[in-house]
């Protein structure tokens, strides 16, 4: 079910549901992407595989993320299905030492302090 109510745009109906725009044939036209959080889920990943003694679970993967994120400004972009886009590339590196710095700070935050009974 549509979030919006279908708009017609150059004779194509068009509408979001879950942060994507879509045409009355079904086809996503744009969607809206958070690039940190791509980022912070690679790199949380990658931070994952190779500690161990960490609890790995859903919901302390989950709090991780976003204690990291709230202490991570948001890239926001909008694009077509597959484009790729050489300006977000361009600062991955920076955007990557940021992501590693407060994940390691959440890790060590949800360690101390998990929220489920093990």
């Amino acid at each position: 079910m549509p979030e919006t109510e279908p708009r017609n745009f150059f004779g194509c109906e068009i509408f979001f549901i879950r942060n994507r725009l879509w045409a009355g044939r079904g086809v996503a036209i744009l969607e809206l992407h958070n690039y940190t959080e791509k980022v912070v889920r690679e790199v949380l990943d990658e931070v994952l595989d190779k500690k161990e003694g960490l609890c790995k679970c859903e919901k302390c993967r989950l709090d991780i993320m976003a204690i990291a994120l709230n202490n991570l400004p948001p890239q926001y972009y909008v694009s077509q299905k597959g484009e790729v886009f050489s300006k977000l590339l361009a600062s991955y590196m920076d955007t990557r030492i940021k992501v590693i710095t407060e994940i390691t700070k959440a890790l060590l935050q949800v360690q101390k302090e998990p929220h489920h009974d093990f």
